[in-house]
């Protein structure tokens, strides 16, 4: 969510912190307006990180936009990639809903990006339709979570719990591990 820490999250203030702690890229999370904006929001409603009221999807951008997040504007997905293209940094843009497969896809053409999502058939859909980089990201380490991503054909696993196993089996099948917290 950026540098969630300095900076309000999702904001274009908490991407250039992270930028300045030196990070090689940034994880946002994005989600559709009413009117069809992609947007950085973590969560289904604005309500924990600015100063409205009400669901993402049930709000116009314009309606987004003059919400106050920490002396921050939440911005759109366009307006992060743009930045992480001057910082020079990587972007990694968790799918936050389903149905927004092809719109994200093509908002990254020519970005240094990862999709990743807990929607393991979204990610499939993803490689269906381009050749984005994805990553499923898991919570609770499933039984065979490297068949998983070979199912979703995802370049990359994000496990929330880890095991040695889980990095040997992963490399041997060329997909890379991000653990986070």
């Amino acid at each position: 969510r950026g540098a969630k820490a300095l900076a309000p999250e999702n904001t274009l203030e908490g991407i250039r912190a992270a930028a300045k702690c030196r990070a090689d890229a940034v994880e946002v999370d994005v989600r559709l307006t009413k009117d069809g904006a992609l947007i950085l929001m973590h969560d289904e409603t604005v309500d924990r990180t600015t100063s409205g009221k009400g669901k993402v999807e049930d709000l116009s951008l314009n309606e987004i936009k003059a919400l106050d997040t920490g002396g921050q504007e939440v911005p759109t997905l366009e307006e992060a990639l743009a930045l992480v293209r001057i910082l020079g940094i990587s972007i990694i843009v968790e799918m936050k809903e389903e149905g927004i497969e092809e719109l994200v896809s093509e908002a990254l053409v020519g970005s240094n990006a990862i999709i990743t999502s807990f929607y393991h058939s979204s990610l499939r859909e993803v490689k269906e339709i381009s050749d984005m980089r994805t990553g499923i990201i898991i919570s609770a380490l499933p039984v065979k979570p490297v068949e998983l991503a070979l199912w979703a054909h995802a370049d990359a696993i994000f496990p929330k719990r880890t095991k040695p196993n889980l990095f040997k089996d992963a490399h041997r099948h060329g997909i890379v591990v991000y653990p986070w917290t």
